[in-house]
């Protein structure tokens, strides 16, 4: 069998896969377009238990609504300086519920693994 004969033998197989991945290609295009998103603003690294937020551990992503928590924060205004009381993973959305305000990070540690018991942060030359 030459070349030639295959060719015309398997033609319609190779048209009708690249004709189907061009279909699966559109429809996934068409509903990333039409999901309605946001954006929102998630951890750029893992966060432990206690770490103050800083500019440079958030960055933004986008997110369909669908998915998103009802406590997520939009704003990074919202989120720095603030405490983290439940660790955040890499690229995990960060929530209201998983940040405090004003505690330090000897006291969050403390309230999450002792609850009822009192931190005291002792000078270093102690």
């Amino acid at each position: 069998m030459s070349l030639k004969t295959r060719l015309k033998k398997y033609a319609h197989i190779f048209v009708a896969l690249t004709l189907a991945i061009a279909a699966g290609m559109l429809v996934n295009y068409y509903v990333r377009v039409n999901t309605p998103s946001e954006k929102v603003v998630v951890a750029a690294t893992k966060l432990p238990v206690g770490t103050t937020i800083t500019a440079d551990a958030v960055k933004y992503d986008v997110y369909p609504k669908a998915k998103l928590p009802k406590d997520a924060l939009i704003k990074p205004e919202d989120i720095l300086g603030k405490t983290v009381i439940v660790g955040i993973l890499e690229d995990s959305v960060i929530r209201s519920a998983n940040l405090t305000e004003g505690k330090g990070g000897l006291s969050v540690r403390l309230a999450t693994m002792a609850p009822g018991r009192v931190a005291v942060d002792l000078p270093a030359d102690t």
